[in-house]
């Protein structure tokens, strides 16, 4: 059985798994539920004449129906319903992850507990069917690990590291190179190391403020004394 893509909930879910299910030439019918207190489904065959297995092979909608990948799931007549062991997510992607090899850095990916080549996330904030908007200003800059680039590919995945499927979709992204000169500068990896290094360059931005400020005081200073 194989439930159209689209945007659910989960009574638009249950509704369309049921129709599907009954829909079959076996004849039988099911009871899908979703308990609100929970977040859970649970399903029970109409009659004890018959049990349901969803099966991990083959199957792709484990996440989010709430089911343990770990095994075949097997439902059989129950007054109350078996519950599925986790809550539904019928949330969809949350993160939109931007992969690219040419413009890579030593970011760290949780999703796989080591270096990739993620350069930055992108939260969906916005409902189904809207427009996501993202702005990098309040994000950190990384050191890309080429010198040169010749091509840029780019690769949008979801939170768990799938391609997204735009369904033909028009999207724009503006990617920013900064080209930075400093004889002082050693790029490091330890954690240590960057917060000194941010330390040292807030404080030589404070020192330029200061200098700048002066300068400016003491030449209104000159300019009333000649007054």
């Amino acid at each position: 059985m194989t439930i159209p893509e689209g945007q659910y909930n989960a009574n638009t879910l249950i509704s369309t798994f049921q129709s599907l299910f009954a829909s079959d030439s076996h004849g039988k019918t099911c009871t899908l539920t979703f308990d609100k207190t929970t977040g859970k489904l649970a399903l029970t065959p109409n009659s004890i004449d018959f049990y349901i297995v969803i099966l991990t092979s083959g199957t792709t909608a484990f996440r989010v129906l709430g089911l343990d990948t770990s095994q075949d799931h097997t439902f059989t007549y129950n007054a109350s319903g078996t519950p599925f062991t986790y809550p539904c997510n019928l949330l969809g992607a949350t993160k939109l992850k931007i992969f690219s090899e040419a413009l890579a850095s030593d970011n760290l990916d949780s999703a796989v507990l080591g270096s990739t080549h993620l350069i930055d996330t992108i939260s969906v904030n916005a409902p189904s069917f809207g427009l996501i908007t993202f702005n990098s200003s309040q994000h950190n800059e990384c050191m890309m690990k080429r010198k040169t680039v010749e091509t840029i590919d780019l690769q949008i995945r979801d939170e768990r590291n799938n391609y997204v499927d735009f369904n033909n979709q028009d999207w724009s992204i503006t990617i920013v190179i900064r080209s930075t000169t400093d004889e002082d500068f050693t790029p490091t990896k330890e954690f240590g190391a960057l917060l000194n290094l941010q330390m040292r360059a807030r404080m030589i931005a404070k020192l330029k403020e200061n200098h700048k400020d002066a300068r400016v005081d003491g030449e209104t200073g000159n300019r009333r004394r000649g007054i």
